[in-house]
Order: structure tokens, then C-alpha cells, then sequence
């Protein structure tokens, strides 16, 4: 249970106290009192059949509406106050029942107030991190020429006008495309001071749909090209009515833009992916591990997740193992351990294969051997820097925040 429940819950339950100088004879009646004493019953009987007869049925309940609660909580709170205050100069006796009702809420109304202002801040730092983020991954796609061609592929085709990168001169979705000479086409949209993934598709015909895993699709269809413009017009779910024309996008065809203009020097090494599936009855647990070589050793990033069988997971983490220290055994470094580790240490690869150990808070140590195979790969591996250890820290800090892997995950395990 986070701070901000805990007094979410005292507040809730303190303004039950409400009750006791209304029922109390010395206390002039007022009410503003009952305000807070029947939104205190309210309140409890929505947590009691929220938390304990609708939460056992929802998998991971996200409780947005504590924030709406709370709000309201205070709010009843300062009509109690002003309504007890009030019968206090009318003559109510100043007594403990008066300070425990106008005191214990208080407190309760301060310590949400400072999990408010945490929030608050928290929040702003998540949004300047995941600004950060889109920044990193957006000009990471065109580090160098290099990268532009190992990410998208061909961009030049003398027979495929659609084929290149092109710049919206009018409209904004995407306000940037690139299409490969395969037909796969990726769009951006303007966010903040950078640009964000739209989405990816492919053409078929004259038709391109862009599709992401976290926004609604987009379609396309191309009314005008040639080697130097293009010309699309956005198909709507609804049909366009007189008053509201279709929305065309033009585009002219230009050089893809190239962020990192010196030359690269890296120092990291990327030796592989490694990975071990281990069979359940309804699940199969996939451990992967990336590894680095740097100077002075090894860098890691691993998935450890037990995912439902013959389903789409969604919501795989991973989690930045950051660079390792030799253990004193022959090859083997210790690296930072995620929340419920005591220690993940791990050998380099010899013959195809390393030796992983995890030692879980909960459920004593396992050692695995991991192969060099892949299940799970996305950008934030694909385009990770190797100029330096800096680079690398940084760019892993920034990318897996708030970032989940996808899996297509097996029935069986594969052969």
C-alpha cells in the first residue's frame, strides 16, 4: 500500500468523527457537519466493496479514481471544519472530542496534500524523462548514414518514386515518412522539440496504413507522386461530408537528416542476445539477457518474465543490469540487481552460451544456461549507442523508462 493510500484511508475513516458532536447534545447543531460524516459512510462503503468484492476480479486495478476521492474528501473536510468552528463560537465546549475531530482529518489532509506535491513533482521529472526518451530514439534512427541504412534498409530506387525520405510542406499527420524500396513505410509526428513514431506499415498499392501498438491507426491513400512530391490524402472512418473535405498531406523528397556528423568511435561491443525458456503448466518463463563488452567489462539488460501461454504479452520489463564487477570467480561479474534480486551474476559467452545465477529475495537462487537466441527485440536494443559506457548508461536509463517488450508467446516451447 502506497503513502498516498495510507492517508487516503485516515482521511476517510477520520471524518467518521464527524459523527460524535453531532450526536452530542452540548454541541450546537450545524449542517455543515453532516457533510463530512455521511461522505466518511460513503466513502468507506465504496473502498470496502471496491477493494474487497470488485478488486479480486480485476488483474491489476489501476485506482485513478482515489485521486477524484481524495479531492473530495477535503473538500468535505474544510465544510466540517468551518461548520465545527462555527458551533464552537456558538458556545460548544472546547474539549477532546472537538480537537480529535478537527485535528486527526487535518493531519490526514496534510499528508495527502505533500503525496499531491510529490506526485506533482514526480510526474514532471517522468514527463521531461520520457521527452528525453522520444528525443533519444527519434535521432538515434539517423545517428549516420550507417544507422539509416541498417534501421530503414534502401531508400533509393530510380524505378519507385514512393521509395525515399520525405518532409510534410502541408499538413502534419505524419509530418515526417520514409519508405524502403521493400514498401515498408514508418511516420512521425511532431512531440516537444523532437518527433515521435507515428507509426509502421507497408504499402500495398496505393494504400498505407500506419499502425502503433499504443495509438490508433492511420490511412493513407497516395493521390499524387513523383520523384520529387508526394501527395496523400487521409482515409476517415466516417464519410467526408462537403463541410469537411479529406485531409491531404504533401510531401517533398529530400535527404534524410544525420545527427552524429563526427566520426564514431565505439568502445562497447555488443556480444548477443542469450535466452532460456522454462516450461509451466499455463505459462513459460523467458529469461533473456543482452550483453555489452567494455572496457572493464561487461554491460547487461535483461528480461526475467512468466508470461500467459498462447497469448500476446504485452507488458515485458526490462531491466538495465548496468556494467559488471568481476566476482572474484574466473569470469564471472556481479551486476546491479532489479528489486526482487539479491544478486544476477553472469559469465561471457563461451561456445554459444552463458551461465546466469539469480538469486530472488523470495524463492532461493537459480542458475540457468542461456543460449545465444532471441525471443524479444525492439528498438531500444537495435539502436543502443556503443561510443562509450556514458552513452550507454544513459541512453538504457532513459528508453526503458515506462518501455515494455512485446512477445507472441508459444503454446509449447519450440523445438
Amino acid at each position: 500500500m502506497s503513502p498516498f493510500e495510507i492517508f487516503y484511508i485516515l482521511l476517510m475513516l477520520s471524518l467518521l468523527l464527524f459523527w460524535v458532536p453531532i450526536f452530542r447534545s452540548s454541541v450546537p447543531s450545524n449542517g455543515l457537519l453532516f457533510v463530512p460524516a455521511v461522505l466518511g459512510v460513503l466513502a468507506c462503503g465504496y473502498e470496502i466493496y471496491t477493494r474487497f468484492i470488485l478488486g479480486p476480479k480485476v488483474m491489476g486495478p489501476i485506482r485513478v479514481d482515489i485521486l477524484l476521492i481524495s479531492v473530495l474528501l477535503i473538500i468535505a473536510y474544510a465544510l466540517g471544519a468551518s461548520g465545527l468552528l462555527q458551533s464552537r463560537r456558538q458556545g460548544a465546549p472546547v474539549g477532546a472530542v472537538f480537537l480529535v475531530t478537527l485535528i486527526i482529518p487535518l493531519l490526514a489532509v496534510t499528508g495527502l496534500s505533500v503525496q499531491w506535491w510529490k506526485i506533482g513533482k514526480e510526474t514532471a521529472e517522468l514527463t521531461a524523462l520520457i521527452e528525453d526518451q522520444n528525443k533519444l530514439l527519434f535521432e538515434a534512427k539517423f545517428r549516420d548514414e550507417e544507422t539509416i541504412g541498417r534501421y530503414f534498409g534502401n531508400l533509393v530506387s530510380a524505378d519507385k518514386p514512393l521509395v525515399g525520405h520525405w518532409r510534410a510542406v502541408e499538413g502534419r499527420h505524419p509530418g515526417r515518412l520514409v519508405i524502403n524500396d521493400e514498401g515498408k513505410a514508418w511516420g512521425f509526428i511532431q512531440c516537444q522539440d523532437s518527433e515521435c513514431l507515428l507509426g509502421t506499415g507497408e504499402m500495398e498499392g496505393t494504400r498505407l496504413t500506419l499502425a502503433h501498438r499504443m495509438l490508433p491507426s492511420y490511412h493513407f491513400e497516395v493521390r499524387e507522386v513523383s520523384p520529387q512530391k508526394l501527395t496523400l490524402v487521409r482515409i476517415e472512418e466516417k464519410p467526408q461530408t462537403a463541410a469537411s473535405p479529406p485531409k491531404t498531406s504533401t510531401f517533398v523528397k529530400e535527404a534524410p537528416p544525420v545527427f552524429s556528423t563526427g566520426e564514431q568511435v565505439e568502445n562497447l561491443k555488443y556480444l548477443g542476445s542469450f535466452s532460456h525458456l522454462k516450461d509451466h503448466k499455463q505459462h513459460i518463463t523467458v529469461t533473456q539477457l543482452w550483453l555489452w563488452q567494455g572496457p572493464e567489462g561487461p554491460l547487461a539488460v535483461m528480461v526475467h518474465d512468466t508470461p500467459v501461454k498462447g497469448r500476446k504479452a504485452e507488458f515485458i520489463h526490462a531491466w538495465n543490469l548496468g556494467e559488471g564487477r568481476p566476482t572474484g570467480n574466473p569470469g564471472e561479474y556481479a551486476f546491479t540487481p532489479p528489486a526482487r534480486f539479491r544478486q544476477v551474476r553472469a559469465g561471457l559467452p563461451v561456445n554459444g552460451a552463458i551461465e546466469l545465477t539469480l538469486e530472488k529475495k523470495s524463492d532461493g537462487t537459480e542458475t540457468l544456461v542461456l543460449v545465444e537466441k532471441e525471443y524479444l527485440f525492439d528498438d531500444t536494443i537495435f539502436l543502443a549507442p556503443t561510443v562509450s559506457v556514458q552513452k550507454w548508461k544513459q541512453w538504457f536509463h532513459a528508453v526503458l523508462t515506462g518501455h515494455f517488450f512485446t512477445w507472441n508467446v508459444p503454446e509449447v516451447l519450440p523445438g
